[in-house]
């Protein structure tokens, strides 16, 4: 792995202590509250037809899996349907992806993340940059979104979880420490 890769470690392990915090979550309670939580709207924050935290959970997860494919050169793949209205099909589909981002970010070589290469994210609008850049895009979208579902979560009247580096593990210390 080059040094790229041993950079997006940290990120990578924010970002996993940040699902596994709303995993458990939205795994509490009946079925019906999971299912509820993750139809909670976006009202007047709806955008590009994400109307709920579960279709932003699921653009989260979209997007990493789809960027990897780029990077691969693999054709792009769709979720399941009705995915965005379930815990357990949301998260591991989105596990998936994130097993192909690591084997990706394990397999590139030092040279090879500083090799500027074109990718089509939108019909008609490539965009030209090093792989290093898509993967950091890729974990900084994620924690973005992230703070968009506690933002969306917290508006519906529920604390959430509190997922914050400070107080995680990552890097060393935090609150259990």
């Amino acid at each position: 792995m080059g040094t790229a890769g041993v950079a997006f470690s940290e990120l990578i392990a924010y970002t996993d202590y940040e699902r596994a915090e709303w995993r458990a979550w939205f795994g509490t309670g009946d079925v019906a509250a999971r299912r509820l939580a993750l139809t909670t709207g976006a009202g007047a924050a709806e955008q590009r037809g994400i109307r709920t935290v579960g279709e932003l959970i699921l653009h989260i997860f979209v997007a990493e899996t789809h960027h990897v494919e780029r990077l691969t050169k693999r054709p792009l793949t769709e979720p399941p349907e009705g995915v965005a209205q379930d815990v357990e099909a949301l998260f591991d589909f989105g596990a998936r992806g994130r097993r192909a981002l690591e084997a990706y970010v394990g397999s590139v070589d030092a040279a090879g993340w500083d090799v500027p290469r074109e990718f089509e994210i939108f019909p008609g609008r490539p965009v030209r940059v090093m792989p290093r850049k898509f993967v950091t895009h890729i974990l900084v979208h994620e924690i973005r979104h992230w703070a968009q579902v506690g933002t969306m979560v917290r508006m519906a009247g529920d604390r959430g979880p509190a997922p914050d580096l400070l107080f995680s593990a990552v890097m060393g210390g935090g609150a259990d420490e």
